[in-house]
């Protein structure tokens, strides 16, 4: 049994999120409000983890892992002079201002939270200095996965319990589980995976897009245009303390990572990726002894979706024989190789069929969120491109993005993001 969370905003949505991406790309640079500790890792990979506690941290490093650990003050060990809150935090459980609902300007980077733990919490997002929290999502329920928030800059995302309130709290915040921010080179697009771990809550930070010099575990691996890319993380996994293998239904034997030695599991803060053909594949997961993948699985199947130049994380939680898992579509993928899944003779696209494509496109942008027709014409061939001509015109017809998988949504935001930057569109013009 599996659960795919779905996004929790539709396509509808488009003029806003689209506003909100292109200011986070026009926004200014600023300082990181960041924290950095050693957590405890499997194996002997880097890894950036983090870990809340009730009391300050320091910065200090013990092992050749590369870790975080943020606490609930707000603790900020690389630039403590500059942007930490802690100066101004009076009296102990002085919260400040209240979180507000309302607006503010969004900064470069985006997060989203996978919430693996067992209890409901809110996200906010909050400024550095002068301590102000404005809500993003509240009531994130277990197995749920939110959004993408871009805070202020150099702002962290901070997660509660449920209904706490009291966001901008920044001394003896118990209620406070997760107060992150990027480190630098850590790319601009986070996945915040919430678990459970020796009685407290710990996160970890996974870095969709870092730049190819970063090697630890968060670090995901780039997309393939030839093949599609599964990530298997089981660090919210129990009772799998050795690591397990994985295979593919139909495939014989078990699978060696494309990106970690070929001894490396599933399991701990190890992030294996997996390439597969065709548009979909069916997960399965064997234990630690079964070295050809040839008795009974003890987790799946577990479909993945997404094809050539997709990337989607496959993380595994419960326990070997009764394993679930939450399917994450990463948010960037790349165009496909047109030969990669393609029937033997076929053609993967006309270029009269991209014409139409950048037309239609074009109409539904300006339609949708009012670009002039110039941004309109400019931006679409990257939302269409990132598509691939044949899933954005099919018989003709535009792709109806509302009613689309997660994983093709993630792919037009893609194209989005890219295109809003290259086209030069003013910020404004999107509200």
């Amino acid at each position: 049994m599996h659960t795919t969370p779905s996004r929790t905003v539709p396509w509808r949505r488009s003029a806003a999120v689209i506003g909100v991406l292109a200011l986070a790309l026009g926004a200014c640079g600023g300082d990181d409000d960041t924290s950095s500790d050693d957590t405890d890792t499997t194996e002997t990979d880097d890894t950036d983890t983090t870990e809340t506690e009730p009391s300050e941290t320091d910065d200090t490093d013990t092992t050749d892992t590369d870790t975080t650990e943020v606490d609930s003050a707000d603790t900020d060990t690389t630039e403590a002079a500059d942007d930490t809150a802690d100066d101004d935090s009076g009296d102990p459980g002085d919260s400040g201002d209240d979180a507000s609902s309302g607006t503010y300007e969004p900064g470069s980077i985006g997060y989203r939270v996978v919430n693996s733990t067992d209890q409901t919490v809110d996200v906010y997002v909050r400024t550095t200095g002068l301590v102000e929290a404005f809500e993003a999502q509240m009531g994130v329920e277990p197995g749920v996965v939110t959004d993408f928030f871009y805070p202020p800059e150099g702002g962290p995302v901070v997660v509660t319990t449920a209904g706490a309130g009291d966001a901008t709290c920044v001394a003896t915040c118990d209620h406070i589980l997760s107060n992150v921010s990027a480190f630098d080179d850590t790319g601009d697009v986070h996945t915040l995976l919430l678990h459970d771990a020796e009685g407290r809550v710990q996160t970890f930070d996974l870095y969709e897009d870092a730049p190819a010099d970063q090697t630890t575990s968060n670090v995901m691996i780039a997309a393939d245009p030839s093949a599609g890319q599964l990530v298997a993380i089981a660090i919210d996994l129990t009772d799998a303390d050795f690591g397990l293998n994985l295979g593919f239904d139909g495939v014989a034997g078990c699978l060696d990572s494309n990106n970690l030695d070929a001894s490396m599991l599933v399991g701990g803060t190890q992030t294996p990726a997996y390439a597969y053909d065709g548009d979909s594949v069916e997960v399965l997961l064997y234990a630690n002894d079964d070295r050809e993948c040839a008795e009974e699985p003890v987790g799946g199947p577990f479909t993945v979706e997404g094809g050539p130049g997709t990337r989607t994380m496959l993380i595994l939680t419960g326990t070997p024989g009764d394993m679930d898992a939450i399917i994450v579509p990463f948010l960037n993928s790349v165009e496909a190789d047109a030969s990669a899944g393609a029937d033997e003779g076929g053609d993967s696209a006309a270029t009269g069929d991209a014409a139409t494509a950048y037309t239609l496109m074009a109409e539904e942008l300006s339609l949708q969120i009012g670009l002039p027709a110039a941004e309109a014409a400019c931006l679409a061939p990257y939302v269409v491109d990132a598509l691939g001509v044949d899933v954005a015109l099919v018989d003709g017809e535009l792709i109806d993005l509302e009613v689309a998988d997660t994983a093709t949504q993630d792919i037009a935001f893609g194209g989005i993001i890219e295109g809003v930057e290259a086209c030069e569109i003013d910020p404004a013009i999107l509200g």
